[in-house]
């Protein structure tokens, strides 16, 4: 959001990012904090405890993600030891990444990770649900629209509607 702020403050023209009413802005400030907020790397690189459905590809790679990760970042260390500063950053990674690595089997974890992320994709439907949503997207055919807001409205949300329930049914959010 802060880029398209930015962009908005130095570039002319009446086509805005982000939106100036403020119940767009806050539709857009409230999607976007899901998104900021859903735990994507606990959700890609954690083992279901009961029905794990990735493809087998994905739980192969995702079994070593964070050992290769954390060694990556430990030969970075070395290769920069003489930056204080990016020694300290690695390192801060290094604890984020082995706290990952520490909850990625843990059953409790794993279940509250997919509950707290199906209260958001909850949400978030029933923000299509009550047309209460700016469109964040845009086609590449709509050139000279906003990307970010400014678009407030309705559109056909059974299909979404109907493939949350699907997701629930096939157990995919719990």
């Amino acid at each position: 959001m802060l880029l398209s702020v930015h962009i908005d403050a130095v570039l002319p023209g009446t086509n805005r990012l982000v939106p100036t009413d403020l119940v767009q802005l806050e539709n857009v400030q409230r999607q976007l904090n899901a998104v900021d907020l859903t735990p994507h790397p606990g959700l890609l690189y954690g083992f279901h405890p009961e029905d794990d459905r990735r493809p087998q590809p994905i739980k192969q790679a995702m079994s070593s993600v964070y050992e290769e990760k954390i060694e990556a970042l430990t030969a970075l260390i070395k290769a920069n030891e003489a930056d204080a500063y990016l020694v300290a950053a690695y390192q801060a990674k290094i604890a984020k990444e082995a706290g990952g690595r520490e909850v990625r089997h843990d059953p409790g974890f794993q279940k509250d990770l997919r509950g707290f992320t199906r209260d958001i994709l909850l949400k978030l439907d029933d923000d299509l649900r009550q047309k209460e949503f700016t469109l964040a997207l845009r086609s590449p055919l709509d050139a000279g629209r906003p990307l970010l807001g400014g678009q407030s409205g309705s559109f056909e949300v059974s299909g979404i509607s109907k493939a949350m329930e699907r997701l629930a049914a096939d157990r995919c959010i719990p």
